[in-house]
């Protein structure tokens, strides 16, 4: 997979762990949609294949759960990876 503008390449082995639906406000805002759709893989099946360094982390302090959470974009075109 890719974001938007395909600076930042991705591959994923296997079968996710979970898929969730989360309609938190923050999770509503990072989308700007009524929902952010998620799916989580094993580390060890998620490999970044280029643009490393055009990655950008937001640490999210203010989740609905109290737990910090770590947003990961492209810094390029901003989208979710």
């Amino acid at each position: 997979g890719s974001c938007l503008c395909k600076a930042v390449r991705y591959e994923l082995e296997g079968e996710p762990v979970w898929f969730r639906v989360c309609h938190c406000v923050n999770c509503r805002k990072v989308t700007g949609a009524a929902f952010m759709a998620n799916v989580l893989f094993p580390a060890k099946s998620f490999r970044i294949t280029q643009g490393e360094g055009d990655l950008r982390v937001y640490e999210d302090g203010e989740t609905a759960s109290g737990v910090p959470m770590q947003r990961w974009f492209c810094g390029g075109c901003g989208s979710n990876v």
